[in-house]
């Protein structure tokens, strides 16, 4: 899934450090945790709280409260780069929309991606503008279900002289935002959405996904 100016990792290929798989080599194993460190100048923004509204509004997740033997980001605190629209339409109306060079253009039903989903495994998500003065807050890892859009796009039968793909969805707001600009969209080439194993996001965690974390399709 890239989408919303984000990158997502997917973390089945890492090899994670052997103190995060077993406790009888861990250095720090009978210790006791005294507390965290600020790092120089880091925002003094707050955790794990919901705030602001629309593309001003942001959930920075406090990332001193992970585990490494569960790196899972819970669903309530799964950051937030910009939250739900307030001229949000009614997303039982919604349709993916797929069209241009091929010779079966489709509308697709939310409902029918949701029957059609599959477990996607564990990925990181990462805003781009993850810096300092976040608190490099902007990041979370989470179970994601989803429809692969190499199996969406199969259906339609992309024309060989098609070599880039546009991805977008709604972003219109009723406010104007103080720090950002409305558009999101991005275009892949079929080979980056194919080695990148890109899909459409409809639950985080087992759960539908919220409307601030892109509902009802991310």
């Amino acid at each position: 899934m890239l989408s919303g100016g984000a990158l997502l990792a997917d973390l089945h290929g890492i090899a994670w450090p052997i103190t995060t798989q077993s406790q009888e080599t861990d250095p720090f194993a009978g210790g006791r945790r005294l507390g965290t460190v600020d790092f120089i100048n880091e925002g003094p923004v707050p955790l794990d709280t919901p705030q602001g509204s629309e593309l001003d509004g942001r959930l920075y997740t406090d990332l001193s409260m992970l585990d490494p033997r569960n790196p899972i980001t819970p669903t309530e605190k799964f950051y937030i780069r910009t939250r739900v629209s307030e001229i949000f339409p009614d997303p039982t109306t919604w349709q993916v929309k797929v069209d241009g060079l091929v010779d079966r253009p489709l509308n697709l039903e939310v409902e029918s991606l949701k029957k059609a989903a599959m477990r996607m495994g564990m990925h990181v998500m990462e805003c781009a503008g993850n810096v300092r003065l976040a608190r490099f807050a902007l990041i979370s890892a989470g179970n994601w279900t989803g429809v692969p859009i190499s199996e969406i796009l199969d259906g339609t039968k992309v024309r060989p002289i098609a070599t880039r793909i546009l991805i977008s969805g709604f972003d219109r707001y009723a406010k104007e935002s103080k720090t950002s600009v409305p558009g999101a969209s991005w275009i892949f080439s079929l080979e980056q959405l194919n080695a990148a194993r890109a899909f459409l996001a409809t639950e985080l965690n087992g759960q539908p996904l919220t409307k601030d974390h892109g509902a009802p399709v991310r």
